[in-house]
C-alpha cells in the first residue's frame, strides 16, 4: 500500500529586486527550499504579470564534504628541553560535517512540472523587466509567485522599483532670461527630481554634467543639447533658453563719462600655477567683436 505524505503550504516569503530602468532585466533567485518528499514542482505567476516572469526552477543535490584532517596538536608548541614537561598530542574536536550543493541536475521553465527528490535543493528564479514605452509609472510594483507540487505550496511576493526613462524633462530656470543674466540648466530623472545616478553619464552640449549655469551675452533661442547614457540605454533630448530683453549692465568705474557694460563671467588658467585660476567679469572678446 503507497505511503501518504500530507501535503505542505510553507510560510510565504517575499523578494525585492533592485531599482532598473526599462529594457533592463534582471533576474534573481527567490525562494530555495530543501524539498521534503518526492515531487514535481511548477511555478506560476498569480499577479504582477508581465513585468515579472519565471524564468526557471532548477533542482541540485547536496554532497556532503570530506572531513579535514588535522595533524595532532602540541601544547606550547615547545621543545622539552626549554618547557621541562614531555609533549603529548593534544586531543582535537571533531570536526563538524559541512555539505554544499552541487551544479544543478535538472531544471524546468516552471509550466512542466521538475521532478524532485526528498532531500534535494529546489530554486526559483524570476526576471523582472520593464520594456520600454510600458504603461507602468515610476515607482515600486509588486507581484507573487506560486511554487507548487502535489505535497509542497510556497508563496513568494515579489518587489521592485521602477526608475522609468533614463532622463526626465529638462528644466531652464528662468525660461527667459536677459542678456547676461544667469539661466540655470538641470537635468531630472522620472520623478522629476535632479539627476543622481551615478550610473547615468549626462552631457548638456557635450560638457559632461548634469546641470549648467550659463550666460549668453546676446538676444535669440540657444538650443543645448542634452544626452543620457547608462550602459546601453541612451537618450538625447534639446533645451532652449529664450534670451530677449534689455541687457544687464553694471559701470566698471565710477568716473565720468558713465560707461556701462555686460557682466559676463570669465575664467582663464593661470600660467605656471596649474591649481590656479583668475576669474573677471565684463565682456567676452566674442562680444566686443559683435559690437564693433
Amino acid at each position: 500500500m503507497p505511503s501518504l505524505v500530507a501535503a505542505v503550504t510553507l510560510p510565504a516569503s517575499e523578494a525585492t529586486f533592485p531599482p532598473m530602468y526599462y529594457d533592463s532585466p534582471v533576474n534573481q533567485m527567490v525562494l530555495g527550499i530543501e524539498v521534503p518528499s518526492d515531487d514535481g514542482l511548477t511555478a506560476a505567476i498569480t499577479a504582477g504579470a508581465p513585468y515579472f516572469k519565471v524564468s526557471a526552477i532548477d533542482v541540485s543535490n547536496w554532497i556532503v564534504d570530506p572531513p579535514v584532517v588535522r595533524p595532532p596538536a602540541l601544547p606550547g608548541g615547545l621543545p622539552t628541553k626549554v618547557t621541562g614537561v614531555p609533549l603529548t598530542a593534544a586531543p582535537l574536536a571533531p570536526t563538524v560535517p559541512t555539505r554544499h550543493l552541487s551544479a544543478p541536475v535538472s531544471n524546468s521553465n516552471g509550466i512542466n512540472p521538475l521532478v524532485v527528490k526528498q532531500g534535494q535543493y529546489a530554486r526559483l528564479w524570476i526576471t523582472a523587466d520593464v520594456p520600454k514605452g510600458a504603461a507602468l509609472p515610476p515607482g515600486a510594483f509588486t507581484g507573487t509567485v506560486v511554487l507548487k507540487g502535489k505535497t509542497t505550496t510556497k508563496t513568494v511576493t515579489l518587489k521592485g522599483t521602477y526608475l522609468g526613462t533614463v532622463m526626465g524633462k529638462v528644466t531652464v530656470q528662468p525660461a527667459t532670461v536677459v542678456p547676461g543674466q544667469p539661466v540655470l540648466v538641470q537635468v531630472c530623472d522620472a520623478s522629476g527630481k535632479p539627476l543622481s545616478d551615478p550610473a547615468v553619464k549626462v552631457t548638456i552640449q557635450g560638457v559632461p554634467a548634469s546641470a549648467l549655469y550659463y550666460q549668453f551675452p546676446t538676444v535669440g533661442n540657444r538650443n543645448l543639447v542634452v544626452r543620457a547614457v547608462r550602459g546601453a540605454l541612451s537618450e538625447t533630448t534639446q533645451a532652449t533658453v529664450v534670451v530677449a530683453g534689455a541687457p544687464l549692465a553694471f559701470r566698471q568705474s565710477l568716473t565720468l563719462p558713465t560707461v556701462t557694460t555686460i557682466p559676463m563671467l570669465q575664467v582663464a588658467a593661470v600660467a605656471g600655477q596649474p591649481y590656479a585660476a583668475t576669474f573677471t567679469l565684463g565682456p567676452t572678446g566674442g562680444f566686443r567683436r559683435v559690437l564693433a
